[in-house]
């Protein structure tokens, strides 16, 4: 374009007048080529920055993935540590368990069956306790009946009902001015068994000996009683007969199975 402009004012113009368009088309060339290579090395220099920054951003991009590829490694490998150890535990725990639950019916069944035995010989000490000879009576410390075995319902002539939960100054009035209560008493109070014989006189004005052990227990007191009227009776008779013989003018003399040594000899034999 440039070689036609001045090819054309050569001819119109002359040489002298294409001269300085020529001079003025060379250094506006030289212009434009330093132009556009300071602009090609401009755009190639931010290619070059926007390649590196590809590069940087993509290699960085490459680094984060890599970084979440560990990080759900780590994480499965937890979770998979976890639920071996969750299991290990609940096994284990189950196992505790199961065996805690066989000890527990291992523990109940004996338990059970050592509450039976109890409760058996329970019943049968009761039995023995209740059918004994000897009247057997627990006093509180309130002066309540609290048990009574049958030999007692007959000696004290009252029914268990009414006995049971009764004082005994309610069911014997007067009881509390005898030696037999305080002898009750010094046991309750000092805690000391004692042993002794009483005549006592029932409700309907009877009378019968009794011989008492007084013992004293958690409940309050246990006394034990028989009924010795039959005995001193046979006591008293025995005694009376044998003074009526030590008293007879005839002469009494027994004497030794073995030996015939004399064994006893009334005051008549003494006499004669």
């Amino acid at each position: 374009e440039t070689r036609k402009k001045l090819i054309g004012i050569r001819r119109t113009k002359g040489s002298d007048s294409a001269s300085p368009f020529f001079e003025n088309s060379i250094v506006q060339q030289k212009m434009t080529s330093r132009l556009y290579d300071q602009i090609s090395g401009f755009q190639h220099e931010k290619q070059h920055s926007l390649q590196k920054e590809k590069s940087a951003y993509e290699e960085s991009i490459h680094n984060l993935i890599r970084i979440i590829d560990l990080f759900y490694f780590v994480l499965i490998l937890l979770l998979l540590i976890s639920f071996v150890i969750i299991y290990k535990n609940t096994r284990a725990r189950n196992k505790a368990e199961e065996k805690i639950k066989n000890l527990n019916a291992t523990l109940e069944k004996r338990v059970e069956e050592k509450s039976n035995e109890i409760s058996e010989r329970e019943k049968q000490y009761r039995f023995l306790i209740e059918n004994m000879s000897e009247g057997t009576q627990v006093i509180g410390y309130d002066w309540r009946y609290l048990f009574v075995n049958n030999s007692l319902v007959r000696q004290s002539k009252y029914s268990a009902e009414e006995l049971i939960g009764k004082t005994m100054m309610e069911k014997y009035p007067g009881i509390e001015n005898t030696e037999m209560f305080r002898q009750l008493e010094d046991c309750m109070k000092n805690r000391k068994a004692s042993v002794m014989e009483n005549e006592f006189i029932y409700p309907d004005d009877s009378k019968g000996l009794l011989e008492l052990s007084i013992q004293p227990v958690p409940e309050g007191l246990f006394i034990l009683s028989m009924d010795i009227t039959e005995r001193k009776k046979i006591e008293e008779e025995k005694n009376s007969l044998m003074d009526t013989l030590q008293k007879s003018v005839n002469e009494i003399l027994t004497f030794r199975k073995d030996t015939l040594e004399i064994k006893y000899i009334n005051n008549g034999g003494l006499k004669n």
